[in-house]
């Protein structure tokens, strides 16, 4: 029996939510008939109680006939469900767990989590940055790739502590990249109530400065996000620290759309995007580097990177805006990207074995979660657009990497990222 792909930290917890438009329809858990929503899944009112009671007393159960796959729809005269199986299968099917299990208070949000990116609140800063020794001389920018390198790779072999535990359920890798996703989004959220007090990116010092501080802690989220994963962790520091190199800039974009949707909206034509929580900038008209530019250097600029933003915008971020994506769906996004490891030499041989275990579950996942969850059997087409969404980010990395070679061979201006080593080159 797959996981499904529920959101441990969605915002609709425990609230009850009557459908009438469910009537007649089979308890997803015991199959009884039910005319009811309950933690955003179709199930009868007893087995939501019995959900509601394991959440708030913590039990833990063992499976009745030693099995764990009890049929739950035979009921036998004067003996109770399994509740071993009972339990699993409320959360196979999607139920919605951490709120109540925290708070015991539930929040409700009427409108489905597809049409309304939700995340969850927490004031979860790591104690242990990932330390970037850079220093401003002027306008430009001097960094100690070594010891940030090292840095790096101190959090990368750091155990996670932000994973909960969930009675005797153990949690999915796509389940565990949604926990740790939801904290680097929370993190990102802009400062202030508005977006009128957001600020248009500048080339001025303390902005780059800002920048650059708020990205430290940002790619430290980022990367305990990863050291959730334990297929991931299951591998080499050095094997780790090359599948971060190629994923960290390739997600960040998506991270990054949509969060700017949860501030900006869906409209095709807004081009706006969060570059940290301060500062925005327009994908199309904006130019921001972190080195110093002169004017003719600045001009060279943004001619090389006008069609790689016009692709950026066309093929990744209104894609994106047209699907609405869910906060599940990119979590799903980020862990085909992580684990998309055909180009990475020097791999050991066991990390194929891994992506095509984490591929193959995370696909039935989002199985259950169309099916169960969004209500949408047919959505073949949402997956082909997902991945070609995929194929888009590839083609942008190996355009990045043209743009700093064609600056580098004719000298055009000094390439922000030339000598970064926490990048694919």
């Amino acid at each position: 029996m797959s996981e499904s792909s529920f959101s441990p930290f969605s915002q609709n917890g425990g609230k009850d939510n009557n459908n009438t438009s469910n009537v007649g329809e089979n308890c997803l858990i015991c199959g009884r008939i039910t005319d009811t929503l309950h933690f955003q899944i179709t199930s009868c009112r007893a087995c939501s109680a019995f959900f509601r009671r394991a959440l708030q007393t913590k039990k833990k159960y063992a499976c009745q006939r030693g099995t764990k796959k009890c049929d739950l729809t035979k009921r036998v005269i004067g003996k109770p469900i399994c509740r071993y199986c009972r339990f699993k299968k409320c959360i196979d099917v999607g139920m919605k767990v951490t709120e109540i299990a925290k708070s015991q208070k539930p929040i409700n949000n009427p409108l489905p989590a597809h049409n309304v990116p939700q995340f969850q609140e927490t004031e979860d800063i790591p104690k242990n940055l990932l330390k970037v020794d850079c220093k401003f001389v002027g306008q430009s920018m001097s960094v100690n790739w070594e010891k940030t390198v090292e840095s790096l790779q101190i959090l990368l072999n750091t155990n996670p502590t932000f994973i909960p535990k969930i009675l005797s359920i153990e949690l999915s890798e796509l389940q565990r990249f949604h926990i740790g996703l939801s904290r680097l989004t929370n993190y990102g959220k802009p400062k202030g109530n508005s977006v009128s007090e957001l600020n248009v990116i500048n080339d001025k010092s303390e902005t780059k400065i800002y920048m650059v501080e708020w990205y430290q802690t940002y790619l430290t989220i980022l990367t305990e996000m990863l050291t959730g994963l334990k297929q991931f962790m299951k591998l080499s520091v050095e094997n780790r620290f090359s599948m971060f190199k190629k994923f960290w800039m390739q997600f960040q974009c998506i991270e990054r759309i949509y969060r700017s949707t949860m501030i900006f909206g869906y409209d095709c034509n807004d081009t706006r995007m969060l570059m940290d929580d301060k500062h925005v900038c327009d994908c199309l008209n904006d130019c921001f580097t972190l080195s110093d530019l002169s004017a003719d250097e600045k001009e060279k600029y943004k001619q090389l990177h006008k069609p790689f933003m016009k692709n950026f915008v066309t093929n990744i971020m209104k894609p994106i805006k047209e699907l609405q994506i869910s906060e599940t769906e990119v979590a799903y996004l980020g862990l085909m990207l992580l684990w998309d490891i055909r180009d990475i030499e020097g791999l050991e041989p066991k990390s194929k074995e891994y992506a095509n275990e984490v591929i193959d579950r995370s696909s039935n996942e989002m199985h259950n979660y169309y099916t169960y969850e969004m209500k949408q059997p047919n959505y073949a087409t949402r997956l082909i657009k997902l991945s070609q969404i995929i194929s888009s980010i590839n083609y942008q990395t190996e355009e990045r990497k043209k743009i700093a070679t064609i600056a580098q061979v004719f000298n055009l201006f000094t390439y922000d990222l030339t000598d970064c080593q926490i990048i694919d080159h």
